[in-house]
């Protein structure tokens, strides 16, 4: 049973919406039957596609891809690395290589988002890839006409090109158009369907836009109420990009309706001038680009479970295929498809699914359920997320391992909440991390690629022997984690991230100052790459703590650099109601003289 195109079934009977209004252009109603029955397992950017259509944020799904497909995805990894290390011809090579691999419309449709970009990024005038954008969309919406928006359901990626086609058309001189498109696109995004995430992460391009738009004519009245939603939705996406030029709008619209926002121009000019120091693109920099964070080769995850869990190539082929079949697959020699992809993966202790959600179930509900609870964490409510959670599992028959890991992370969240520490079950946390990786603590994870509930496992993992004083332990573990993020792309994700934000915490608390802060700033940069705020107030925080804590001789250039960081740390965590961390920061910058000039 593949839960993922049972999900999309679930979801879309929910919004009664039609096979063929969700399939059009994408896939047959049979094609599109076969996969809400669990019965085809379907590629990741199609996958993505059909959920995404129901409004649904993918995100949330970590995709196992066949050795051809992980081949294109490695190639639009590397473009999007030439593009940012301005390798503009190397870019250009490797999209023309990729157009003579791609097959599927959904593949080239990728591609055409990129080269758009990278016309962009050398100077393209609109005019010379706006038929390109179009092209994109109709690869597949074959029939789609921009006054005729409202008629169809889009993925990100058709409706990243779509509002970027807008934009063109205003650029070009066509603004009265685009602001009714603007208009319409934010009223589109504003239905039921759409869950939070996708919504905050698509709302806020065409919202800057008509907020702009309504800034230059001087209506002021018009532009706030639509200002402040965009803001809104900004804060719910949690990214950087954006934040301070949409904070900047609500600033300018505000004071125009006569408050005082003196405190919050302070807030603003200090998060400006972090953003550039630190490389955040402003809004005149921006193109859309589709994040593929969270896919992994098939081929190589069953290489190496089998390992971990200590079965030789006979024992994982079992009944399943035979022992060459195994040995082509592990040598990227043979394409996994259908029949011995789910038994391949069940043996070795995986769902069998190729696209993995935080918990294995076909009912949305579930993740309604779990929205709940994220909301209830930046609301700070303990008691009712643990109510929302023992329902889930009274009334949700979720005995997977991967569902399993994941409940018993948020119930570890929900104690820090509650209490101010873990429990620190150590025994049981172990056994949910050896059910799927086997005898982890005897093996080097260099290389192993972790699904996300394994590395909040290990992040807790960590935590707890860091409480217990067993630093090196921390340390070991956290350095094999390091190497699985090796390659440029591996580093623009979540798991890095936090990889580095650990090992910023564990060395500075080891007395290691300059390389804890080293990865400090690792993870800025890390967080800045992959457009998340969050982490921000936290890095900032772990920088001064490291200097002020554990730095014998604290001279003039370490005050001015705990200053800036201080300071960032106080605006951001303003930003998502952290007091007291912003409390905690001031306290510190205050016992070695430095006053931060934000409060």
């Amino acid at each position: 049973m593949l839960y993922s195109g049972m999900l999309i079934g679930n979801i879309r009977k929910r919004y009664k919406i039609s096979r063929r209004a969700l399939g059009y252009g994408l896939v047959s109603n049979t094609a599109l039957t076969y996969i809400e029955n669990g019965e085809r397992s379907v590629g990741k950017l199609l996958f993505e596609a059909l959920y995404q259509r129901l409004g649904k944020y993918s995100g949330r799904f970590e995709t196992l891809v066949d050795g051809d497909e992980y081949e294109l995805l490695e190639m639009r990894w590397n473009i999007q690395d030439c593009i940012d290390e301005g390798k503009y011809s190397e870019a250009k090579k490797i999209v023309e290589e990729y157009k003579c691999k791609a097959v599927e419309k959904w593949d080239i449709q990728a591609i055409i988002l990129l080269e758009c970009e990278l016309m962009f990024r050398t100077g393209a005038k609109p005019q010379q890839y706006m038929g390109k954008l179009l092209k994109g969309i109709q690869c597949t919406i074959p029939h789609f006409e921009i006054d005729k928006f409202e008629d169809y359901l889009y993925s990100t990626m058709e409706m990243m090109l779509i509002q970027q086609y807008v934009r063109c058309m205003e650029l070009i001189g066509q603004e009265e158009e685009a602001v009714g498109l603007y208009k319409r696109i934010l009223k589109y995004l504003e239905q039921d369907r759409y869950d939070r995430s996708e919504r905050a992460m698509l709302y806020r391009y065409p919202g800057y836009l008509l907020v702009e738009y309504y800034i230059r004519k001087q209506s002021y009245e018009k532009a706030k109420p639509i200002c402040m939603k965009v803001y809104d939705e900004v804060k719910k996406a949690q990214t950087i990009t954006f934040f301070a030029d949409i904070w900047q709008q609500s600033i300018v619209c505000r004071e125009k309706c006569g408050e005082d926002m003196s405190k919050e121009k302070k807030y603003l000019d200090t998060l400006k001038s972090r953003n550039k120091e630190y490389g955040v693109r402003d809004i005149q920099d921006y193109f859309p680009r589709y994040v593929e964070d969270k896919a992994y080769s098939v081929n190589a995850v069953i290489r190496q479970r089998r390992k971990m869990l200590g079965m030789t190539q006979e024992d994982l082929a079992g009944e399943i295929c035979d022992t060459s079949t195994i040995s082509r697959l592990e040598n990227n020699r043979y394409v996994l498809r259908g029949r011995l992809k789910t038994p391949l993966l069940q043996a070795v202790k995986m769902s069998g699914d190729t696209h993995i959600a935080s918990v294995d179930t076909y009912d949305y509900t579930v993740f309604d359920e779990l929205n709940k609870i994220n909301d209830g964490i930046n609301a700070g409510n303990p008691d009712a997320m643990e109510k929302i959670l023992d329902g889930i599992v009274a009334k949700y028959e979720l005995t997977s391992i991967n569902s399993k890991q994941y409940i018993y992370s948020m119930r570890e969240q929900i104690q820090v909440m509650k209490t101010g520490k873990s429990s620190e079950p150590e025994a049981e946390l172990e056994d949910l991390l050896s059910k799927s990786l086997g005898d982890f603590k005897t093996q080097k994870l260099d290389n192993v690629i972790l699904l996300e509930n394994e590395m909040l496992l290990f992040e807790k993992l960590i935590k707890i022997y860091k409480r217990q004083k067993n630093i090196e332990e921390s340390i070991r573990y956290l350095r094999q984690l390091e190497n699985v993020y090796r390659c440029s792309y591996r580093n623009k994700c979540y798991g890095y991230v936090s990889v580095c934000e650990n090992l910023g915490d564990v060395l500075g608390e080891a007395g290691y100052i300059d390389e804890a802060n080293d990865y400090v700033m690792r993870a800025v940069k890390g967080s800045i790459a992959i457009d998340f705020m969050p982490y921000i107030p936290y890095l900032a925080y772990g920088y001064v703590w490291n200097v002020i804590n554990e730095k014998s001789n604290i001279d003039q250039a370490d005050k001015a650099m705990c200053k800036k960081m201080a300071e960032w740390c106080y605006v951001t965590s303003n930003i998502y109601g952290d007091e007291k961390i912003k409390g905690k920061i001031e306290d510190m910058c205050m016992s070695i003289g430095v006053e931060l000039d934000v409060i």
